[in-house]
C-alpha cells in the first residue's frame, strides 16, 4: 500500500456536541497516478485501490486505534491506582506524626496554594504541587474549550454559507436536468445510491468511523474521519499507527507467490524473457493463478520444480523429465557431468509405478527381489528378513542378474535365439 499512495495527512480537531466532547482525526490519503508508480504495479487501478481501502484498510486502522486507546486507558487507570495508594500512605504517616487536622486537597485556600502558613515535608509538597498542576491543567482545558467554541462558531458560519451555495447549485442542477430524459435521471440516481452505499459501508465497518468522503470522478483521494471521546488526557499518535498499517497492508496479491523476477534466457539464437516466481499457489496446487494471465504469458511453457504439482497437472512422464532437469541443476554447480541416459534410467525407475518413489531404504523395501534389496543398503537386515519370511527371487531384476553373473534382461539380453537341435549337432560334428 505504501508504494501506491502519494502522501497521507492527518488533521486533528476537537468537536463539542452538546454535553459530549470528541476528538476527531481526518485521515486524507492521496493516490499516485499510474505513470508515477514503479512498473510492476502500474496495472492496479485507482478504483481497485480505493475499493480495498474501503473494504479492509479503514477497518484495520479502526482496530489499531481502538486497541491503542484501550492500552492507554488501562495504563492511566493503573497509574491512578498507584497514585491513590501513595496518597493514602502519605496521609497515614502525617496523622501519626502530628495532631493537626489535614484538609483535603479539594478544599485548599488561596493562602495554602501560595505555600504560606503551612509546613510540609517532601511528600506533602509533592501532593500540593500535583494539586496545583491539576488545577492549572483544568484551567487550560477551559481555555481550550473556549477557543474551540469560537472556532466552532466560525465553522458554523462557513457551513451555513456553503450550505446556501450548495442549495443554489442544487437548484441550478435541477433546472438544468429538467430537460434531460428519464434514462439519464435513472443513471444519476443509481450513481448516487452507489456512492451512498459505499459511504455507509465504510462508516459501518468500524465504530470509530464518523464520516467518509472520496473523489467520485477520478478516485484520486479519500478522507476518513475517526471520532474518539476525550476520556484520555494523552494524545494518540494516529500518524504512526497509519504508517505502520500502510507498510503491512496488501492491495493486490496472488496467494502463495511471494516475489516475481523477470530474467532473460537464451534459447538457441533467440532471447526470451522468463517470469520466475518465488513460491507457488498452494491453495489449489495448480497453475490457475498464471493461467488467468494467458494474454501476456506463454502458458504452454509453464514449469515448476515442484514434482508433485508437475505430476498432477501434466502427468508422470512430464514429472520424469522435470526430475532429470532438477538432477542436472544439482550436479552442474559442482562440475559433475552425468550422461543424460543414466539420469533418464534413474528417473524412469523412480516413476514407473505412476507415482514418484525415492531411492531410499523405505522405497527399496517394497521391491519384490530380495537380492535387489540387499545390493542397495543394509545387506544383513534385508537378508535376515528374506530368510525369515522365505522370500523367493525369480532373478528378473538387473541387480539380481548381476549378483549371479547372468545377462541383464534388457537390451540385447532381453531375447533368446531359438535353433533346431539337430542342426546344431550336425554343425558340431562337421567341425
Amino acid at each position: 500500500m505504501k508504494e501506491l499512495i502519494k502522501k497521507f495527512t492527518i488533521d486533528e480537531r476537537i468537536n463539542l456536541d452538546g454535553k459530549e466532547t470528541w476528538r476527531c482525526y481526518d485521515l486524507r490519503i492521496e493516490l499516485l497516478r499510474a505513470k508515477e508508480r514503479i512498473e510492476c504495479i502500474r496495472h492496479i487501478s485507482r478504483h481497485r485501490i480505493l475499493t480495498e481501502v474501503e473494504r479492509r484498510f479503514v477497518k484495520a486502522i479502526g482496530k489499531r486505534i481502538s486497541d491503542r486507546c484501550r492500552e492507554m486507558t488501562d495504563h492511566q487507570a493503573l497509574q491512578h491506582k498507584k497514585l491513590k495508594l501513595n496518597n493514602l500512605t502519605v496521609g497515614t504517616g502525617d496523622e501519626k506524626e502530628t495532631s493537626k487536622p489535614k484538609k483535603q486537597d479539594d478544599e485548599l485556600s488561596s493562602d495554602e496554594e501560595d505555600g504560606g502558613g503551612i509546613d510540609l515535608d517532601a511528600d506533602g509538597m509533592r501532593i500540593l504541587k500535583r494539586h496545583l498542576d491539576d488545577a492549572a491543567e483544568y484551567e487550560g482545558e477551559e481555555d481550550e474549550q473556549r477557543i474551540v467554541l469560537s472556532q466552532q462558531k466560525v465553522e458554523d458560519t462557513f457551513m451555513e454559507i456553503s450550505t446556501e451555495s450548495e442549495g443554489e447549485n442544487a437548484e441550478t442542477t435541477v433546472e438544468r436536468d429538467a430537460d434531460a430524459n428519464d434514462s439519464s435521471l435513472d443513471a444519476q440516481l443509481r450513481s448516487q445510491e452507489a456512492e451512498a452505499s459505499r459511504i455507509q459501508s465504510v462508516i459501518t465497518s468500524s465504530p470509530l468511523v464518523k464520516d467518509y468522503k472520496f473523489d467520485v470522478k477520478s478516485n484520486r483521494w479519500c478522507t476518513v474521519t475517526f471520532q474518539l471521546p476525550l476520556s484520555t488526557k494523552t494524545k494518540l499518535d494516529v500518524g504512526a499507527l497509519v504508517e505502520r498499517e500502510l507498510e503491512n497492508f496488501l492491495v493486490w496479491e496472488t496467494p502463495g507467490i511471494e516475489k516475481c523476477i523477470v530474467r532473460c534466457e537464451n534459447r538457441g539464437d533467440d532471447q526470451y524473457q522468463v517470469l520466475a516466481t518465488q513460491g507457488i499457489n498452494v491453495q489449489v496446487m495448480n497453475f490457475m493463478a498464471l493461467m488467468k494471465h494467458s494474454d501476456v504469458l506463454d502458458v504452454n511453457t509453464l514449469y515448476s520444480n515442484d514434482l508433485n504439482m508437475m505430476c498432477n497437472n501434466y502427468g508422470i512422464e512430464a514429472c520424469g523429465r522435470a526430475l532429470v532437469k532438477e538432477i542436472i541443476r544439482v550436479f552442474t554447480p559442482y562440475g559433475i557431468d552425468v550422461n543424460w541416459r543414466h539420469l533418464t534410467l534413474a528417473a524412469d525407475y523412480m516413476t514407473f509405478t505412476g507415482r514418484i518413489q525415492p531411492f531410499s531404504r523405505g522405497a527399496m523395501s517394497l521391491s519384490a527381489s530380495p537380492l535387489q534389496r540387499m545390493t542397495f543398503e543394509t545387506t544383513i537386515a534385508f537378508m535376515r528378513d528374506a530368510l525369515i519370511n522365505g522370500d523367493d527371487d525369480h532373478l528378473m531384476s538387473p541387480s539380481s542378474r548381476l549378483v549371479i553373473g547372468g545377462l541383464l534382461r534388457g537390451g540385447t539380453g532381453i531375447f533368446d535365439v531359438m535353433l533346431p537341435k539337430l542342426n546344431i549337432l550336425t554343425a558340431y560334428n562337421k567341425s
